[in-house]
């Protein structure tokens, strides 16, 4: 591969090497943005950022992981990017905190990136801590967690799928020359030979792809296994959760969600998120990618505002039938917080925006699911005055899941 690579100008939409990649600009950010989100792109982006010696409390070099060797052991494996602390900054503007890595940390950022509707946890953030921490055969800290990525490369080249073209598989190879045979039967006027060879090539083409079928045959019957016990290990879970919720209030006479802080900054939204209203709600991805650009001020608003579609727009959602205390205590919340709920917009006419109003659903497939309704504050066209957080209902899950906030979408009339 190191040959190949040198001697025939090998390429993964920048060309292969086995060195790292040091950006040194704000027009090297740009091209690697490019290159993480370009569709072409196979291989990983290993981001390596410098540590803080004086929080970890020991000396370090300037990057965790040595980047030269491990730039070398990539080579047509991935590609390792190191990133200077002064544009640590920048980068973090262009994609995001929660998409960013810095202090130390290492990101993978794998192919098929899409910052709109992938979740950042499909491409791994491995903190200084963790990879300080690392142990791995033998191996400790630094070693250990440069081996596993090197290890890790390895399984997944040898499991994708590569695009041949323009090359040909034998059976391809085979209608080829069939049909360059019957091209030259016909002038011969003889077709026994190019008949011959057609029905070759298309035993071997059906006798692959027979294979191929039979194999992903049994590893989605596998999956789709693993899948129903995994959602019904969730629907458990979320109905524990539940008891517990109210038997927590039962004992206390207070809600739990009662001591549940409001932040000041959207950074902290989606840890905050997280830890308080998981399983009730959620941030896609995008919606995710809308706080990057947030300039709504009141930002205690925004918290709180979420914290009431996870709480009462949720029980009014699960209300029993005949009982309308959850819609009263909704619409309470409602006038509490001056917040107007609507239809975001129609679908006939959301339709006409192009992919504005819907996101992929679930995460990572191909799915579009319409924004359908949205909480907002204010008149006036301006990002800092008002609110818009635009969402749906996962009957499935029973949750609230957020697309877009804090800003207005813009269509045609705005």
């Amino acid at each position: 591969m190191i040959d190949l690579a040198e001697n025939l100008n090998l390429r993964d939409v920048r060309k292969i090497s086995r060195q790292p990649w040091v950006v040194t600009s704000e027009k090297d950010l740009a091209e690697l943005l490019s290159l993480l989100v370009s569709p072409a792109r196979t291989l990983p982006v290993y981001l390596l950022t410098p540590p803080d010696s004086a929080k970890l409390g020991l000396p370090v070099a300037q990057y965790l992981l040595d980047e030269v060797e491990l730039a070398k052991r990539m080579q047509g494996l991935g590609v390792v990017v190191a990133m200077p602390k002064h544009l640590n900054p920048l980068w973090t503007a262009k994609v995001g905190r929660i998409w960013s890595a810095f202090m130390g940390a290492v990101r993978t950022y794998r192919p098929g990136l899409n910052f709109d509707q992938d979740s950042p946890t499909s491409h791994p953030l491995a903190l200084a801590d963790k990879v300080m921490a690392f142990d791995r055969n033998g191996l400790r800290a630094e070693a250990a967690f440069s081996d596993f990525l090197v290890e890790r490369a390895f399984q997944e080249a040898a499991s994708r799928s590569l695009e041949w073209a323009p090359c040909l598989s034998y059976a391809d190879a085979l209608r080829r020359e069939s049909e360059q045979a019957g091209a030259r039967a016909d002038k011969a006027g003889s077709s026994i030979e190019s008949l011959r060879k057609q029905v070759e090539a298309q035993t071997k083409r059906a006798d692959e792809w027979e294979g191929i079928a039979g194999s992903f045959d049994t590893d989605v019957n596998s999956l789709s296994r693993e899948l129903e016990g995994e959602k019904e290990d969730n629907s458990k879970l979320r109905r524990y959760i539940e008891t517990l919720r109210a038997q927590l209030q039962g004992k206390t006479g207070k809600s739990p969600d009662s001591a549940i802080p409001i932040p000041s900054a959207y950074e902290e939204l989606s840890p905050w998120v997280d830890r308080y209203l998981a399983g009730r709600l959620a941030l896609h991805p995008r919606a995710l990618r809308g706080l990057k650009d947030a300039a709504y001020k009141d930002v205690g608003l925004c918290y709180r505002a979420l914290l009431c579609l996870a709480m009462e727009y949720r029980d009014m959602r699960l209300r029993s039938e005949g009982d309308d205390s959850p819609r009263l205590a909704w619409e309470k919340k409602l006038q509490e917080l001056e917040l107007k709920y609507d239809g975001s917009i129609t679908k006939e006419r959301a339709g006409q925006e192009g992919d504005t109003y819907f996101v992929k659903y679930p995460v990572g497939s191909e799915r579009n699911q319409f924004l359908q309704f949205h909480l907002r504050k204010g008149k006036v066209k301006d990002d800092e005055l008002c609110l818009a957080i635009y969402f749906f209902w996962d009957e499935e899950k029973q949750r609230v899941v957020v697309g877009w906030l804090p800003s207005h979408l813009e269509n045609r009339l705005t």
